[in-house]
């Protein structure tokens, strides 16, 4: 497969010696958007529109205040994404909330009450399921993940990385499966399944017993022993649970 700004990102991360690979894809898409979205791209009216119909999550969110870069960028796209929201709000919220206040009679009232809940769901449900990062980070996952399986059935180097790799977290496993399942011929899928199931097996085993000799350190009588390759067995464990976390 010819090298293209996939392919290379993904072998590169294939050839870390790393207890998730898709994680470490992850993990610089996560820090390149949020250099992107803290530099020039709050300046920039396009982008800006598009980030405030979208919005950010409440980690990204936090994750541009902390950096404590481009507060004014921050402050304008707050400003018109809330301008928007409550535009949105008296357009469509408030004539129903005055309908339901001006209501006489019970029946009219419920009725008005449910179109209520009903208007307000809807714009809270889009206002918090959309975030300019996640959306970006999505997007070229999606073609991390074609090219991942792609590359594991065309490529025999590639798919000597794979297989030799310390295997995958949980929340990627199930979409590295998912994605293959997708997109592989069934005797296809039957070797792909059978690569991941045994780096499943295989990883949770070796971070399993360095997780109990790691606990066992704590306890006196192992006190002079050596730590092994335990010391840094809690964080790889929760990576294999949910994934790169810092």
């Amino acid at each position: 497969m010819k090298e293209t700004i996939y392919t290379i990102p993904v072998n590169d991360a294939f050839d870390k010696d790393c207890e998730c690979a898709v994680c470490e894809l992850e993990k610089d898409l996560e820090k390149s958007n949020m250099d992107y979205v803290t530099g020039a791209a709050l300046m920039e009216p396009d982008v800006r529109v598009e980030m405030n119909n979208k919005g950010f999550c409440r980690n990204h969110y936090k994750a541009i205040l902390n950096s404590q870069k481009n507060a004014l960028g921050l402050s304008l796209i707050l400003t018109s994404h809330y301008e928007t929201f409550m535009a949105e709000v008296e357009k469509n919220i408030v004539p129903a909330y005055k309908t339901q206040e001006k209501a006489s009679k019970q029946k009219a009232k419920n009725k008005a009450a449910y179109l209520l809940y009903d208007r307000f769901k809807k714009l809270l449900q889009k206002d918090t399921s959309t975030c300019f990062v996640c959306d970006r980070i999505t997007y070229t996952m999606d073609k991390y993940l074609d090219v991942i399986v792609f590359m594991w059935k065309t490529s025999v180097d590639f798919r000597t990385k794979f297989t030799g790799s310390k295997g995958f977290c949980n929340k990627h496993t199930f979409m590295l499966l998912d994605y293959g399942h997708s997109k592989l011929g069934a005797n296809d899928f039957s070797d792909f399944i059978s690569d991941i199931f045994k780096l499943f097996i295989e990883n949770w085993k070796r971070n399993e017993e360095d997780i109990r000799w790691f606990t066992k350190k704590f306890d006196y009588r192992y006190k002079d022993e050596p730590w092994k390759k335990s010391k840094d067995a809690l964080p790889r464990m929760i990576e294999k649970n949910v994934g790169f976390i810092d």
